[in-house]
This record gives C-alpha cells, sequence and structure tokens, in this order.
C-alpha cells in the first residue's frame, strides 16, 4: 500500500496461521499524526480525498473492513470569524469590475426583454400572406405577361418559321436525329460478309462495317440495293432495313409537318393582313367620328372654330390639326422612326400645355370682366368732397332737363 507522507499509520498485530483465532480481527483504526489534535473539518476531507486517489497497492493484503474514519473530538476548537458572504458566483470578477459588469447585464436584459415581447407580439398577429405585398403583385403581373408574350411569339414562330420553333425540334428532329445515331451504331457494330461480283468475278473480303457505311445507305437513292449490296439477303440486312425504315418514316413526318405548317403560315399570315386592314379601317372611322363630334360641340366652338375674319388663327388652326392627322391615320406611313419619334414629342408637349393654357385663358377673361365692372362704375361716380368725403354737389342738369324745367315753371 502507499502511504501519504503527511499520514501515519501504526501497522495491526501479526499472528501467525496458528495461533489466530476462527474470524479475522478487524484492522485497528487509522490514528492521524498531525501538530493540530483537532484538524479542521476541510483537512479531513483532504486527507480522505487524497487516500482515496492514491489507489491501493495489488502486492498489499486487502483489509476485510474499511478503515473507519477518526473520532470526531468532543469540543470543536474556536474558529476565527467567518469572512463575510461574497455575492454568488463573483469569486473570478475583480472588484472594480463589478459595476462595470452589472451595468451590462441590465443593458442585455432589457434589450432581452425588448426582442422578447417583440417576438411575442409578432406571434399574436395574424400570418402575413406573401400575396397582399405590392411588390408581390406586380411582380407577378409582370411575369404573367412575360409568359403570354412568350407564348404569343411562340405561336407565331410555329406559323412564319416552323422549323425553328421549339415544338418542331421536340416533336420531329430529336427523334429523326435519335433514330439515325442508333442505326449508325448497329451497323458499325457488324461485320459484311466477303462477296464476289457476279460480272466481274471479282472478291471483295469481309471487313468490319462502320458508321459511315449507314450514311452512305441512308444518302443513296436506292437504299434496299444499298443494302443487298452489302449485306445480300442475310438476317442482317433485315435489320439494317428495319432501322434505315425507321429513319425514313420519321423524316416524311418531319417534312410533312414543315409542309403544313407552310400552308398553315400562309393562310394565317392572309387572316392577320386582313385583321390588321379591319382593325385600321375601323380605327380611322372612330377617330374621324371623335372629331366630328367634338367640332359639332358649341362648347368647342371657340377653340376649334377660328373667329370670323382672322385667317391668321385659321392657318393655325390647320397646321396642327394636320400635324396631329400625320402622327395618328396613314398620311405618316411614311415618316422615319426618327422623324416619328420627334413628331410625338411635339405633339405630346403641345397636349399636355393645352388644359394650362386653357385654364389661364379663362382666369384672364374672368380678370378682365372685373376690370372692366369697376371701370364702368367709376364712369358714373363724381369726384367727392375733399378729405376722404364724399360729394355733396349734384350733377348739373343736362340740356333737356334745363328745357323741361323751363316747362314746368312756365
Amino acid at each position: 500500500m502507499k502511504f501519504h507522507p503527511s499520514i501515519h499509520l501504526e501497522p495491526a498485530v501479526m499472528e501467525s496461521p496458528a495461533s489466530a483465532p476462527a474470524t479475522a480481527v478487524p484492522a485497528p483504526a487509522t490514528q492521524f499524526s498531525s501538530p493540530d489534535p483537532s484538524p479542521p473539518q476541510n483537512y479531513r476531507k483532504a486527507v480522505h480525498s487524497k487516500i482515496a486517489s492514491l489507489g491501493d497497492n495489488p502486492d498489499d493484503p486487502k483489509p476485510e473492513k474499511p478503515i473507519d474514519a477518526p473520532a470526531k473530538p468532543d469540543a470543536a476548537p474556536d474558529k476565527p470569524d467567518a469572512a463575510p458572504d461574497k455575492p454568488e458566483g463573483t469569486d473570478f470578477i475583480p472588484k472594480n469590475k463589478l459595476k462595470e459588469f452589472r451595468e451590462n447585464y441590465d443593458r442585455m436584459k432589457k434589450d432581452l426583454d425588448a426582442r422578447t415581447a417583440e417576438l411575442a407580439e409578432l406571434k399574436s398577429k395574424a400570418p402575413v400572406k406573401v400575396d397582399e405585398f405590392p411588390e408581390y403583385k406586380q411582380a407577378t403581373e409582370k411575369l404573367t405577361a412575360a409568359e403570354q408574350r412568350a407564348q404569343r411569339l411562340d405561336e407565331e414562330l410555329r406559323f412564319q418559321a416552323y422549323h425553328r420553333s421549339e415544338e418542331y425540334a421536340e416533336k420531329y428532329v430529336k427523334p429523326f436525329e435519335s433514330a439515325w445515331n442508333t442505326g449508325r451504331a448497329r451497323v458499325a457494330a457488324m461485320t459484311i460478309p466477303a462477296r464476289t461480283d457476279e460480272a466481274t468475278g471479282e472478291v471483295t473480303a469481309a471487313r468490319q462495317a462502320t458508321a459511315e457505311d449507314f450514311d452512305a445507305i441512308m444518302k443513296s437513292g436506292d437504299v434496299d440495293g444499298a443494302i443487298e449490296k452489302l449485306f445480300g439477303n442475310s438476317v442482317k440486312a433485315a435489320t439494317v432495313a428495319n432501322l434505315a425504315l425507321k429513319v425514313q418514316d420519321l423524316n416524311e413526318a418531319r417534312a410533312a409537318a414543315l409542309e403544313e405548317y407552310k400552308v398553315k403560315g400562309a393562310e394565317r399570315q392572309k387572316q392577320a393582313q386582313e385583321m390588321r386592314v379591319k382593325t385600321a379601317k375601323e380605327s380611322s372611322e372612330i377617330y374621324r367620328q371623335a372629331i366630328e363630334s367634338a367640332l359639332a360641340d358649341e362648347k368647342n366652338a371657340e377653340w376649334f372654330k377660328p373667329d370670323t375674319g382672322d385667317t391668321e388663327g385659321e392657318g393655325i388652326l390647320k397646321s396642327a390639326m394636320a400635324l396631329v392627322d400625320q402622327a395618328f391615320t396613314a398620311a405618316g406611313a411614311k415618316l422615319t422612326p426618327q422623324e416619328r419619334a420627334k413628331l410625338n414629342a411635339e405633339i405630346r408637349n403641345a397636349a399636355a400645355a393645352a388644359p394650362l393654357l386653357h385654364r389661364k385663358l379663362v382666369a384672364s377673361r374672368a380678370k378682365i370682366k372685373e376690370l372692366e365692372a369697376k371701370l364702368a362704375g367709376l364712369g358714373r361716380s363724381t369726384p367727392g368732397g375733399g378729405q376722404g368725403q364724399p360729394s355733396t354737389k349734384t350733377a348739373p342738369p343736362s340740356v333737356h332737363q334745363k328745357i323741361a324745367n323751363l316747362g314746368v315753371s312756365g
């Protein structure tokens, strides 16, 4: 057994096997050798902990009974006054940092409480629906419009250039190419048997077929003859014939689809042209009727009809109407894109200024009428008596009043 230097164990009295009683005598209690007859409690705990950590020597005999703990003294010695209690968990915090730590703790706790309240409020509200956001609605509308436009363009492409459409590629081109490549691969795995030319007697040795042999068969004018020339009437010839027949069928379907949409495209173009002409006539008629209706309205007479004898105003009105007609009728069909853009900008500016000019004109007319009324009132009044007093004099009698007065007095 290993011993701790601070522990003294008195050896037990050992007896020979002959004089030993039937039952083993328990070992005496361990005695501690310490200058202090009553060591403090924490010291006892340290000693027992140390003994437990040392363990037993495997060569030492095992005691039949564990060592008893030393008896406690009858009276505990006087202990020094206990140190004042420290806040729990603050042994590692310097005293000069306690205030700072407390302030940080209070601040973080306040922030946590605020976020917890905010989270609770958000949870209490109804769930947000994505489709209620204006941005989501705008994006959805734009996406829908783009999909519709792409669909219209694809439909138009089918009839204008069907060979460039996605439908043609998926439905006809890919199956055709797949069948052709399958035929090339199958033929390349075959062996062309030896053969003898009946006319010349020339013997051609057997060889490995290639993918180019299938290309030559399909491009020849006589597919059956080309197959027979290479493979004769064997089973291989029948296999190659089936591969070639599948390619031919798919090629015929592809050509038929192109022809069908070529005819349909021409018909569609004709219908579209007729529809454009019809729409243009209807739009032109609506345009003319709207102009005539505005001119017939008496409220608009002063805006669309020049004053009698005002040749300059009549010329300005005709020039402006011709300018607008050039933009909205067939008269402007010969305009270049640049000329049309400038014309549209000019019309836009004039149209935007018209309501403002109308408002200013109406206000000016009202002001003129008001001033004319004041001027008329001034013409009927007489000068005052001065000092801000109204005049007490009456207007002198006219000649007719004087004559009338003479008649009365006579």
